[in-house]
Formats: C-alpha cells, sequence, structure tokens
C-alpha cells in the first residue's frame, strides 16, 4: 500500500495549506485526457462550480475556463483537494488523497500509469470510480466511506507487517 494511507486525514490536516476558497472543481493531471477536460468543463456548467486545475510546467488541461495556479506545493495540494467539491483526476496521488479526505472523486485511466490507479481503487472497492475515455460514472454517486475506512485500515495493516517480516529479516 502507498505509504501515504500510512498517516489518517487528521494527520494530513496538520501538514496541508487550506486555500482561502472552497467549493470548487479541482483538476490535477499527470497527462493530458481530452476527456477528463470536457468532464470536469460539463461538471463546472452542470453545477455552476469554477474549475480549480493545478498545473506543473507546462503540463496541463490547456482549458482557458479553468482557474490555474501554477505555484502549489504539497501542502496548497492537499489544502486543495480537502476543501474541493469535486476532485476530477488520472493522478495517483489526487486519487489517494481524495480517498483519504472522502472526495467526491472520479479517475480517469492513465496510458502508462493505469494499472496502479487501478490497484488503489480496487483495494478500496472504488472501481466504479474509473473512467477510460468517454465512459464516465456518476461522480455523485453513494460511497460508503465506513466500509473504505476499514478496507484502508485492513491494507496498512497487512502492509506494515510484511514491512516488519521484511525489515527484520534483512
Amino acid at each position: 500500500l502507498d505509504p501515504v494511507f500510512f498517516l489518517r486525514k487528521e494527520q494530513w490536516k496538520k501538514v496541508e495549506r487550506t486555500p482561502d476558497r472552497d467549493g470548487y472543481i479541482f483538476v490535477y493531471i499527470t497527462e493530458r485526457n481530452q476527456y477528463l477536460s470536457a468532464y470536469a468543463k460539463k461538471l463546472s456548467q452542470d453545477t455552476g462550480l469554477r474549475v480549480l486545475e493545478v498545473r506543473t510546467g507546462q503540463l496541463g488541461t490547456q482549458e482557458e475556463d479553468f482557474t490555474v495556479d501554477f505555484t502549489a506545493g504539497p501542502a496548497e495540494f492537499l489544502g486543495y483537494i480537502h476543501k474541493a467539491a469535486y476532485v476530477v483526476t488520472n493522478s495517483f496521488h489526487a486519487v489517494a488523497f481524495s480517498i483519504i479526505y472522502e472526495k467526491k472523486f472520479l479517475a480517469f485511466a492513465h496510458s502508462s500509469l493505469g494499472a496502479r490507479l487501478l490497484n488503489i481503487l480496487r483495494i478500496h472497492g472504488l472501481e466504479d470510480r474509473l473512467c477510460r475515455e468517454k465512459k464516465t460514472t456518476d461522480i455523485d454517486a453513494f460511497v460508503d466511506w465506513e466500509t473504505v475506512r476499514r478496507k484502508t485500515e485492513q491494507a496498512v495493516e497487512a502492509s506494515g507487517n510484511f514491512l516488519k517480516q521484511n525489515l527484520l529479516e534483512q
């Protein structure tokens, strides 16, 4: 299990830097995806919420209607996810923190890192959050976060046991 899950939401909140705003659609991409961009734009139109996108370098959706932050670091990244109404991404870590913060989110398949993303969704029973090209799911569909938290705890325990066993053998 990715180490980000070894800390709980309350611990991550101590690290984050929350933005002055809330109630937006947070977009973060690790590769361009026209379906993700179009989905975020439509979600914005349907909900009346603006899109806030964090971009690293030149990589981004290229959508002119989105509010863009080019300077966000890890603390701001966490704060943006925490305060978002929705998260739309193809980033493993944006999905991981969407799970930790219990956000309404959709994950769009990444062309080369899709297995890692699918794995984290499977561990948490959230495979229906994965979108492949034009096929999307309802971002507002109910998620039983109590069950998700239990699955996280089980995976953390199993991963911790694996690390202890293998580190002690060294």
